[in-house]
Parts: C-alpha cells; sequence; structure tokens
C-alpha cells in the first residue's frame, strides 16, 4: 500500500518530467528563447536592450580628501590646507584661548584641548565630506571619518556645541550631564554657551 506522502511524490515527479513549468519564464521582449537567469556574464546592449536601471542608495558625502601633514588648526571646528579654510558644519567650538574652570576649581585649557580633539580626529585620515562652497577659499563641511561623523564625536566628546541639529543636540544633552568638555564649566553650563 503506498503512502499518501509517496503518491504526492510521484505526482510531483511525473508532473515536473512531463512540462517543463519549473523553467525560468522567458522575457516578454527579449524576442528569443533565453531565460532570464543565467549562470553565465551577459553582455548588455543598451541600443536593443531595455532593462529597467535601479539607483544605488544616496549618499550625500561625495567628495572625499585626506587631511595632509601640513593641515593647520585654527580650532575646534576649522582648518586650513591647500590655501583653503574648512568649518565643520552645525557645530561650534570654543576660542582656542578659552580657559575653563571645573566645578572642583582645576582650570584647564577647554579651548586648546578641543582643537587638539579636531587634530586627533581627522589629521592623517581620510575624510568623506558633503561639501557647501561659502567664497573661494572657505568650505563648509560635514565630514565622517569611516562611519563616524566629525561634528557627532566633537559634541559628544563636550568640546563643542551643537548649533542646528537635533541629533547633535540629544549628545550634547549627554555631555553635559557627563560634565565633560567645556560642560565642566558651571558658567558654560548655565549659559549653554561657552
Amino acid at each position: 500500500m503506498l503512502s499518501k506522502k509517496s503518491i504526492a511524490l510521484r505526482f510531483l515527479a511525473s508532473a515536473l518530467s512531463a512540462s517543463p513549468v519549473w523553467a525560468a519564464p522567458l522575457l516578454p521582449y527579449s524576442g528569443d528563447d533565453a531565460t532570464i537567469w543565467t549562470d553565465k556574464p551577459v553582455r548588455i546592449d543598451r541600443a536593443t536592450q531595455d532593462y529597467e536601471r535601479i539607483p544605488g542608495p544616496a549618499d550625500h558625502y561625495l567628495s572625499g580628501f585626506r587631511v595632509k601633514p601640513r593641515t593647520s588648526f585654527f580650532d575646534g571646528m576649522s582648518f586650513t590646507m591647500d590655501g583653503s579654510v574648512y568649518l565643520i558644519r552645525d557645530v561650534i567650538a570654543p576660542d582656542p584661548k578659552r580657559l575653563c574652570k571645573a566645578d572642583d576649581g582645576r582650570r584647564f585649557v577647554c579651548g586648546a584641548q578641543a582643537r587638539a580633539l579636531l587634530r586627533s580626529t581627522i589629521f592623517g585620515r581620510y575624510l568623506e565630506c558633503d561639501t557647501e562652497v561659502l567664497s573661494k577659499y572657505v568650505t563648509l563641511v560635514s565630514c565622517r571619518v569611516g562611519t563616524n561623523s566629525v561634528a557627532e564625536q566633537l559634541v559628544g566628546s563636550g568640546f563643542a556645541r551643537a548649533i542646528s541639529s537635533a541629533e547633535l543636540k540629544t549628545l550634547q544633552q549627554k555631555a553635559i550631564l557627563q560634565r565633560a568638555g567645556i560642560w565642566a564649566d558651571p558658567l558654560c553650563r548655565a549659559a549653554l554657551n561657552c
């Protein structure tokens, strides 16, 4: 006696051998019996074939460059390279000569530390940037090193203020609560400005 499973398998085998319904469908506009999928490379002739082109994912970081050894850093948000000045978008860093005073009375040069943080974050690294040219020599940039945003690193460490971005404002609030960087100074925390 045959089981239901063996009967179903025999029926399936006979149906598949009778007609190739399992074969790949034909292209309606190809004009020949070629299948859609193949394991061999196929040359595409754009003059005779009208395949849909699917755009890739949008990437706003269109330009990229490596920060050179002769780069000068003005403060924690700007640097000059090859005669052009680059400003990091959506952040404001303290003046490089700014002194901060922590709750325990300890003084530290928060402006110089902000400049050192920017330098250590991008120096010698390859930056992918979204650029906006403000003038012949000044460019506003939103950059990342790998997958890390430079602005997020500066604001998250507490050595820059967020201007407009909601994500950066959230990072700034975390830095204020941790009293990191410039936010160790009670005057900066009270004014939300340093």
